[in-house]
């Protein structure tokens, strides 16, 4: 979803980043921006962009006049329900600390799409990889968020070996979350398996003692990653990977095919960017017909637009988001001590990708 702005359409829309800076009259800023023509498809552009900026300037009433003038940008039309609601440009819960809202996103297509992508990925994996002992190899899932795709991973793994049991490793910074992922582990999965959880932390705040658990349990079979290594700082991004490399000959990795990295604060290609991405995410979550109104909205405010407003509110460094591209992520392995095995795009609203790396010696190089 990468978009190129003309050099005409970057100086209208400076118009509206002097006007945030030196304007009065709200109203003049509205004439200024539905004058405005881009070459974008998004003719609603100059008016979310000119909100989100009003938003970052704490000029939140302001904010919501703009942004309700937005007729087909879904992002546009939440963001301002949302800050007439909080008055406020700053989630009001931390992203998935509960876990009912991770119900109806399970619901989307988007996470269909992303669940078959992961299963096909482990089932190819396990055809070419099979465990050291069928009675209890280890597997880590690194953000099993409320387990329910962990248990289908292992379901998948069943159909290829007739395993007798097996240990779970799961790395969780939500207590809920692990607490529902162990319950639906102990209940569906239907062999014996032991449960390690390490909870309250992500891969790059993996104590010692955690780390001489993992070791503990060598050797691994393999490293599930389903959408967590993007929230992994980019200047940290190989070092956290060699970590993995250096756990398991073989990880498994789902992320977001998207990089905003490169995006400087506040820049038209960044909040252009947030607005494309989270509004057909939430449109998503808007399609269910199974979950309530309630339900709905939940989940779209504590994950959909508290990551949105994280990544245009902060800095780079405190986005959270840390979405790379596909290639870029190859590179990072690469780096990281990693051969590319196998990576498929996953057919979905928003673009993601699923990953095969396995452990290459060092003397291979990065060829």
């Amino acid at each position: 979803m990468k978009v190129s702005f003309s050099e005409l359409d970057l100086k209208q829309l400076t118009k509206i980043s002097q006007w945030i800076t030196n304007g009065k009259w709200v109203e003049e800023l509205i004439d200024i921006c539905q004058g405005i023509s881009l070459s974008v498809p998004n003719q609603e552009f100059p008016l979310i962009y000119a909100g989100v900026l009003l938003a970052r300037n704490n000029q939140v009433d302001n904010a919501i006049k703009v942004l309700r003038l937005c007729q087909s940008s879904v992002f546009g039309k939440t963001l301002a329900e949302y800050l007439s609601e909080t008055h406020s440009f700053s989630k009001r819960v931390k992203t998935f600390k509960e876990a009912k809202p991770y119900d109806a996103w399970m619901q989307t297509e988007i996470y269909q799409s992303i669940r078959a992508g992961v299963l096909e990925m482990v089932k190819h994996f396990a055809k070419q990889n099979p465990p050291h002992s069928l009675d209890e190899p280890t597997i880590i899932d690194i953000g099993p968020g409320n387990g329910i795709l962990t248990v289908e991973i292992v379901k998948q793994l069943q159909q290829v070996y007739p395993l007798r049991g097996l240990h779970l490793i799961l790395i969780e910074p939500s207590e809920e979350m692990m607490a529902l992922a162990i319950q639906h582990c102990q209940a569906s999965i239907p062999m014996p398996v032991q449960i390690t959880p390490l909870c309250n932390c992500t891969l790059q705040s993996l104590t010692s003692k955690d780390q001489k658990i993992i070791q503990e349990h060598q050797p691994i079979w393999f490293i599930n990653a389903s959408l967590s290594l993007h929230h992994i700082p980019r200047e940290l991004k190989v070092p956290n990977m060699e970590i993995l490399n250096s756990i398991s000959t073989s990880l498994l990795m789902t992320e977001i095919d998207e990089n905003l990295e490169e995006l400087e604060d506040g820049s038209p290609e960044l909040i252009h960017t947030v607005n494309e991405i989270y509004s057909n995410a939430i449109q998503e979550v808007l399609n269910i017909n199974s979950a309530s109104v309630l339900d709905k909205k939940s989940c779209i405010d504590s994950f959909f637009l508290a990551d949105a407003i994280t990544v245009l509110k902060n800095i780079q460094e405190l986005r959270v988001e840390h979405w790379i591209s596909n290639s870029q992520w190859q590179d990072v392995a690469k780096y990281a001590g990693f051969k590319v095995v196998k990576t498929t795009p996953i057919v979905s609203s928003i673009p993601f990708f699923t990953l095969e790396l396995k452990n290459q010696p060092t003397s291979d190089g990065l060829n």
